[in-house]
């Protein structure tokens, strides 16, 4: 019998309280580079890591691709061998679901993501979350950025993806939470 996923859990509360972000949103993930976030998988039977695949897709900007590092495709227990590639373990695995940790590298780049799932390689891909991925300051992986165009499209993504929060933050407090230089 096929693996299906009936309901994806993120973990909103409680994966933005331990990004430092709850303070931004509870109810959309906001998370930090080069840290895990979890997600649950409820599914019809229990996952058989010899059989089973998780596919994953973390996309941003206008045109994601893989050679610019604004698309990657992970997955589990199978992943890419890439150096900067983003990773899925499993934290716990139940007979109807499992739970997930989710990491992306250390420098990644920070704006709105979409993420998706498929079971298997024919399967198509099921959207799972829209979410925002920051500049993460207690990240040892990290290394600053310099001022290039690059940052400055990075500043625009973080502009607009506060649009959908319920009250107003300043634009400094966008730079701070996304640790981009001011032009």
């Amino acid at each position: 019998m096929a693996l299906e996923i009936s309901k994806v859990l993120l973990h909103v509360k409680e994966n933005n309280k331990e990004h430092r972000t709850d303070d931004v949103s509870v109810k959309r993930l906001m998370v930090r580079r080069g840290q895990s976030f979890k997600i649950t998988l409820h599914t019809n039977r229990q996952f058989q890591p010899d059989t089973d695949t998780l596919l994953f897709t973390a996309e941003t900007g206008p045109k994601p691709s893989e050679e610019k590092g604004t698309r990657c495709v992970f997955g589990y227990p199978k992943s890419t061998g890439a150096k900067k590639a983003w990773t899925a373990l499993v934290q716990e695995s139940g007979r109807s679901s499992m739970t997930l940790a989710i990491s992306s590298p250390a420098d990644a780049s920070v704006g709105s993501y979409n993420l998706y799932m498929r079971e298997g390689s024919h399967a198509s891909p099921q959207s799972i979350t829209n979410m925002v991925l920051l500049f993460n300051p207690w990240c040892t992986g990290m290394q600053f950025l310099k001022h290039t165009s690059t940052n400055r499209h990075a500043r625009l993504i973080c502009k607009q993806m506060y649009a959908d929060v319920r009250w107003p933050i300043h634009t400094d407090k966008c730079y701070t939470y996304a640790c981009l230089p001011f032009p």
